[in-house]
């Protein structure tokens, strides 16, 4: 009882704050705190969550985007753990500006899209520069200068992770005309204070918008406020020189399996661009030793699948590579042919090479050697890039019936039928007719998602033409049991904020009796 007591006691000299206390009373109190159960009791449950959509706290925004934190400034549970942690979103051609966290380095996570990052560290380190993709994540060492930029047509959003709980910002371009004019004048090669002035009157606050050029190649709307600056990277004193080149890339031009060039030459600070001229293909980066299989490489490039089409925008149709050194870099197209079980790398010689030697083991030629050789080799254990599924497996000549469904017929979003009865042994299969569509399995709790499990089907896109042929417009489903198979089409709308599935592009082979998985609940959940 005198130990209850006791600790009833000491418990009782501890402040125990309500909701409504602020966060620096409670994070004054958690640092007052002897010993580390002192801080949790000071502290109520609720204090230990952060709600990032809590639209009181103070966030970070601008005309390329928002970011929220949670630091030791609004969140009291980090007193003493050293992190910190930030969410923000970047609208298309927007950047998180070049900054510094003093204290702190930082990791970031990236949830959707692809952006471009860098940063510079100490004076005689070089400047690291990589494209940040969907999962990837990129350290940014204490102290360096960083930047982030969405060069895509679509918001991306990512988490940054913090070392210190109190990590600190310094906006470059913000802090270095905050200092006295003749000063900055100075260290901009003799400017006079008038000039520095005026540049400084030009500069925004975070988060930015991108330069005129990536709004004209992209198809995002540019912002009614805010002027728009220099993307982050040519600001660096080691980015690529003005004298830096685009080099111009054709894929698929008249039609055939090419890049054209392929064999390109390159300098550091180059920039290859690539345009998508027919049909639908990638340009993916690759190893010598591997050549058809994507790099498994954080910041390894891959433009996914770019179809042509006569109405697609610029920024649709081209996708670029930045050179960052003299190394090479192998490229390849991964899509597949409608006869088998090989990609355009394997089976139509669709590769190429930025810097490849010109003599020795490493050519172009033997890499394309190593290419037609891994046409018959086994299967890759690497993991195939999102918007790939293991194939379809292959079966024994059906003996049951054909069923034939219209996809887009009279140019609407839909299969003709959409609620397919078939036996075991039918097969189902899907014509295409218009536009640029897809036939990819699901399942009824997640109607517009890849079912992500092996022998789950995906047509791939499947772009309609007058001169394609009846096996590039055509896919088949064998039906193998009487479980129901759901599907969808996975393009997305350019002028649309709802891709395909949710305006109803999807269906259904053997719907349950279920009244709770019809083909019109299938529809309600596709919609959320």
């Amino acid at each position: 009882m005198k130990a209850f007591a006791l600790t009833a006691a000491v418990l009782s000299t501890l402040p125990v704050f309500s909701n409504a206390a602020t966060s620096p009373e409670k994070a004054q109190a958690v640092r007052n705190a002897l010993t580390n159960v002192d801080k949790i009791n000071v502290l109520e449950d609720g204090d230990f969550v952060f709600d990032f959509k809590d639209t009181s706290l103070k966030a970070t925004s601008g005309a390329g985007g928002k970011l929220v934190s949670a630091n030791v400034g609004n969140f009291a549970a980090l007193v003493g753990n050293g992190l910190a942690l930030t969410v923000g979103r970047m609208e298309p051609c927007g950047a998180n500006s070049p900054h510094t966290h003093p204290r702190a380095t930082e990791i970031l996570l990236l949830l959707n899209g692809a952006i471009s990052a860098g940063f510079l560290a100490e004076n005689g380190s070089r400047f690291v520069f990589n494209n940040v993709t969907e999962l990837s994540a990129m350290v940014f060492p204490a102290g360096s200068i960083h930047f982030q930029m969405n060069y895509g047509c679509e918001p991306v959003q990512f988490v940054a992770a913090l070392s210190n709980e109190d990590p600190g910002t310094v906006q470059v371009a913000q802090r270095f005309f905050g200092l006295t004019a003749d000063v900055v004048g100075a260290a901009l090669g003799g400017l006079g204070v008038q000039d520095v002035e005026n540049l400084g009157s030009l500069i925004p606050d975070n988060m930015i918008a991108g330069t005129k050029e990536c709004y004209q190649r992209s198809a995002a709307a540019k912002p009614s406020t805010g002027t728009p600056t220099p993307p982050s990277q040519d600001t660096m004193p080691t980015a690529p020189p003005s004298s830096s080149k685009v080099i111009d890339v054709i894929v698929g031009k008249d039609l055939k399996f090419t890049y054209t060039p392929e064999d390109i030459q390159a300098n550091a600070g180059d920039t290859v661009r690539f345009h998508f001229a027919s049909k639908n293909h990638t340009v993916t980066q690759s190893s010598f030793d591997d050549p058809c299989t994507p790099l498994a490489k954080s910041g390894a490039f891959d433009s996914d699948f770019r179809p042509f089409s006569t109405n697609a925008t610029d920024a649709q149709l081209t996708f670029d590579v930045v050179v960052k050194d003299d190394k090479p870099i192998w490229f390849f197209c991964r899509q597949k042919t409608p006869d088998s079980d090989k990609n355009h790398c394997q089976a139509k010689d669709m590769n190429g090479a930025i810097n490849a030697s010109k003599n020795g083991d490493k050519t172009l030629a033997k890499f394309k050697e190593r290419a037609r050789g891994t046409a018959s080799s086994t299967t890759s254990t690497q993991a195939p890039p999102s918007s790939t599924y293991a194939p379809e497996p292959t079966y024994s000549s059906p003996a049951g019936k054909v069923v034939d469904v219209i996809v887009g017929k009279d140019m609407k979003l839909t299969y003709t039928p959409d609620d397919i009865t078939a036996s075991v042994g039918d097969t189902v299969r899907f014509h295409f007719a218009s536009k640029n569509h897809t036939v990819t399995r699901s399942s009824f709790d997640d109607p517009c998602m890849p079912l992500n499990q092996y022998g789950a089907f995906d047509s791939d896109f499947r772009p309609f033409s007058a001169t394609a042929t009846e096996e590039q417009l055509t896919f088949d489903v064998v039906v193998q049991d009487e479980k129901p198979i759901w599907f969808y089409c996975r393009q997305k709308a350019p002028d649309a904020p709802k891709s395909h599935c949710q305006q109803d592009m999807n269906g259904v082979i053997n719907v349950p009796k279920s009244a709770d998985k019809s083909l019109a609940k299938f529809r309600e959940r596709a919609e959320k």
